[in-house]
């Protein structure tokens, strides 16, 4: 759904985590309309046991309540922030911004505002191997660092970077640095590799890794659709960092050895689908006076439009926050009194409280969930309603026959792909036209249309243009990874061809061009 002007939530993306101080964490980045920023969150590991504990007593999913942190704070900061691969030293966290050049960060708790504040330590130049450097591509995070099991204090991280003639969208490298304080030594990296897949899949994204006594478990997203795992023998990881390894070729698949394996898909005996559902039952079968007003919405909603729809995100969002807030201080007060998590639950106040979340919990799960599902039934509902013949006046019984097929007439405002493409072939390009041709290649990618290629290489290049015309770092920005995006995908279904090759080059030099620039202003 493309009509982000409405809605400014930040789904987590790419979640890594890792264990800090006795607590459970994790690192994500945050898509905002016009911005990808990094998020830092943390849990005790008591509470996520008790919690863990009471979501398999109920078998269901539950709100994590007792969360610390959100958007981390930073010396540091584009419009495009991700793969922040964090480790930690002691007591200590850092966070690796970059490993060429090697940037790091030491992060700690802001107490006033009870998120993470990161200040740059440490920017040190790197020498790439020659099988690295001479693909000339951006090296990015993927992992965490992990200690590794060796008598000096060295780590090991896995990165990725993303390439037009690659065989798999994504390439991955290691890398491995020592030391115990800024600066760390970075000491060698590997050759590059590809993960395995059981399909003719080009995305494979891996985030990551940990160790097994002597074995490197990987874990991946196959389409962003299925998790899966491979383990290697550490050994093997190992000797892909000694220098007799450079010979290898781009894209050979150093892990081709190892079988990958899927996660199981089932929680509690259900599937993902089944446990969506099962929020919506347990929504209608609940007395709770959050459940009901919120069935009541959905039910309204329908007939509503897209900004009443807004409205009551924000409402159940905030209320979701409200109640988790509620039961955390309930709970505090309780370990304050002394008493433990279990017997604090019996209190009636507790109990109603627990109720209240886990209630609020289901409607914002429910929103998350069903949202495509809810928007296009209300863009269905205004179209049609906007298709309703006049009533006013005298009309013949032809004049008020109501078509068979009201949803093959297009709204008056609405331009066709083949105008947009008349228009921005006379240099007349504009939001609507861009977003004519959005939906075009949502209908032709559904269609596998054998038009698809040239629908992709139009709606390219006139976010490029359109990126290129535009003043605004918030806007252009947005415009050129859009652009971005629908290349790569043009080029997983005809590899190598010269225009889209050629146009994607464009987008990522503008990009660096004016984002350089902008940094020289500032």
């Amino acid at each position: 759904f493309r009509e982000k002007s409405y809605f400014h939530r930040a789904p987590a993306h790419d979640v890594r985590s890792l264990v800090w101080k006795s607590d459970l964490c994790w690192i994500s980045s945050g898509w905002d309309v016009n911005t990808i920023y990094m998020l830092f969150h943390c849990i005790s590991l008591d509470s996520f046991w008790d919690q863990m504990e009471q979501s398999l007593q109920l078998q269901e999913l539950l709100p994590l309540v007792r969360v610390r942190g959100g958007a981390i704070l930073t010396d540091r900061k584009t419009l495009l922030e991700k793969n922040w691969s964090p480790f930690v030293v002691g007591d200590m966290l850092y966070i690796t911004y970059s490993a060429h050049p090697h940037i790091v960060k030491q992060c700690d708790w802001e107490p006033d505002k009870d998120l993470l504040m990161c200040k740059t330590v440490q920017v040190t130049p790197v020498t790439l191997p020659e099988s690295l450097s001479k693909m000339k591509a951006e090296l990015r995070g993927s992992s965490t660092a992990l200690l590794l099991p060796t008598e000096l204090p060295e780590y090991l991280a896995m990165g990725h970077i993303r390439g037009a003639n690659f065989p798999t969208e994504y390439m991955y490298y290691f890398y491995i640095f020592s030391g115990v304080s800024p600066p760390f030594q970075m000491k060698a990296f590997s050759t590059v590799f590809s993960l395995p897949s059981r399909n003719e899949s080009k995305i494979q994204y891996g985030h990551g890794i940990c160790i097994d006594t002597d074995q490197l478990i990987i874990s991946y997203g196959v389409d962003d659709l299925t998790p899966w795992y491979v383990k290697v023998p550490l050994k093997n990881v190992l000797e892909m960092l000694a220098p007799d390894h450079s010979s290898h070729k781009l894209g050979s698949n150093l892990l081709q050895d190892s079988p990958p394996l899927e996660f199981q898909p089932e929680l509690f005996g259900r599937t993902v689908k089944e446990n969506i559902d099962h929020l919506r039952t347990s929504l209608e079968i609940s007395k709770n006076l959050i459940a009901v007003d919120f069935l009541s919405f959905l039910k309204q909603t329908i007939s509503e439009s897209l900004e009443y729809y807004a409205a009551g995100v924000y409402k159940y969002t905030t209320g979701f926050r409200k109640a988790c807030r509620a039961l955390d201080r309930l709970e505090r007060r309780c370990e304050a009194d002394g008493l433990s998590l279990h017997d604090c639950a019996s209190r009636a106040d507790v109990a109603a409280a627990r109720d209240d979340a886990r209630n609020a919990f289901l409607a914002y799960s429910t929103l998350l969930s069903w949202e495509n599902r809810i928007i296009q039934d209300i863009v269905e509902n205004q179209y049609f309603r906007n298709q309703e013949p006049k009533t006013s006046g005298a009309v013949s019984a032809a004049e008020s026959r109501v078509d068979a097929k009201p949803a093959e007439k297009a709204p008056a405002n609405v331009i066709s792909f083949a105008e947009a493409t008349q228009l921005a072939l006379n240099d007349k390009l504009s939001p609507p036209v861009v977003e004519a041709m959005r939906r075009e290649h949502v209908q032709a990618e559904a269609a596998r249309s054998p038009s698809l290629l040239e629908v992709k290489l139009m709606l390219a290049v006139s976010l490029l243009r359109l990126g290129n015309s535009s003043p605004h770092m918030s806007s252009y920005a947005r415009l050129y990874q859009e652009c971005e995006e629908v290349l790569i995908s043009a080029l997983a279904l005809h590899p190598g061809h010269p225009s889209v090759e050629e146009n994607l080059r464009a987008v990522r030099e503008n990009l660096r061009m004016r984002m350089d620039s902008e940094g020289a202003a500032s």
